[in-house]
């Protein structure tokens, strides 16, 4: 009986295990940037909004920009940059469509832009 619980145990810790690793792969696939390729280090007077380009499509940091916290909102939805510690899911426009690409931040991610 013990083996049997013992067993049981096992395969419910095993599918958990995989369940977190496709999670994490599917989380941090495309994440080949570090912040430095992008910004070079915190953006000075960056732009407080963004006119919405010809599709309507508004980027708030103005594109790419892991330093600040942005909001995209295309159509009727808005998306705001977001930690995945240690990476940043940044939100961006391009050709009238929200995109979204992964950073890596070196020294963490906070409230939705890089340290």
């Amino acid at each position: 009986m013990a083996c049997q619980i013992q067993k049981n145990f096992l395969f419910v810790w095993i599918l958990v295990m995989l369940a977190i690793a496709a999670v994490l792969t599917l989380t941090i696939s495309g994440c080949s940037k570090d912040t430095t390729d992008i910004t070079g280090g915190p953006v000075a007077n960056a732009p407080a909004a963004v006119q919405a380009d010809a599709s309507g499509c508004v980027d708030s940091d103005g594109g790419k920009d892991t330093a600040v916290r942005g909001k995209v909102t295309a159509g009727n939805s808005s998306y705001m940059d977001k930690c995945a510690d240690p990476f940043l899911v940044e939100y961006y426009c391009e050709n009238g469509q929200a995109e979204t690409q992964n950073f890596r931040c070196e020294k963490g991610c906070d409230s939705g832009a890089c340290k």
